[in-house]
């Protein structure tokens, strides 16, 4: 398989997944943010390609420095390629916004080292239910979770190299394949995450679970069309 017949059957897998993850955000009334590093933005671009997701769509940290990593999620371990750091990532986006999924990935698109290019990790932060407060409010915890990914053992990926010499142009194709893997790895691993929450009813009734951001609202821009209907219907009840 040619490199573009490749990326084009990566990218369209991710399309499919995008897709799905954002119907189910609308379905359980979600909004997502996420973290990302080794994908520069290429997967909230995947989703927001989609029209008419907006509302569940809440934005992107794109820390590809560790020193924005540090500085904006809060990130505290050191060694940044770790399912440490990937969970941190994806709690430190929630921490740091209304959003209530956050999705994260830090991980070594080479060329070096070697025996770390496609070892990416994936980390997940949910706001969910665990209860209700005297005063009617739901009390809510973050679910926080991670998977790693060896994106260099997938058969297709190993066909490509073993069949293309090294060279400064098939490692900038390995490179660009990783990210494009990445981003629907990281979009299935959220949707399977979200399937096990609903087995086990999480998310059963909507009455059960608003709301879910326990945050003030300042109001100042509701003139403008402000929060969001997402934000709006999970804001901290007094």
């Amino acid at each position: 398989m040619s490199y573009q017949e490749l990326l084009s059957q990566v990218d369209a897998r991710a399309s499919g997944f995008s897709l799905t993850v954002l119907n189910k955000l609308k379905e359980l009334n979600l909004n997502i943010i996420t973290a990302e590093s080794i994908t520069g933005g290429l997967i909230v671009q995947t989703l927001v390609d989609k029209p008419g997701f907006s509302k569940w769509i809440y934005g992107s940290f794109v820390t590809y420095d560790s020193d924005a990593k540090r500085d904006w999620l809060s990130v505290r371990t050191g060694d940044v390629y770790t399912k440490e750091v990937a969970e941190e990532m994806a709690t430190g986006a929630v921490s740091n916004s209304r959003a209530l999924v956050g999705l994260s990935v830090t991980g070594c698109g080479g060329p070096t080292p070697e025996d770390k290019v496609g070892e990416v990790y994936v980390g997940l932060c949910m706001t969910i239910p665990v209860g209700k407060r005297s005063n009617g409010n739901t009390r809510v915890g973050k679910m926080v979770c991670s998977q790693m990914l060896r994106i260099c053992d997938y058969p297709d990926m190993k066909e490509f190299i073993a069949q293309n010499e090294k060279s400064a142009e098939r490692d900038k194709q390995i490179r660009t394949l990783i990210r494009h893997y990445v981003v629907g790895d990281a979009l299935k691993f959220l949707l399977e995450t979200i399937g096990e929450l609903e087995s086990r009813g999480i998310f059963s009734g909507r009455d059960h679970y608003y709301p879910l951001i326990n945050k003030e609202y300042d109001g100042v821009y509701t003139r403008f069309g402000e929060p969001s209907p997402v934000i709006a219907s999970h804001l901290k009840k007094n």
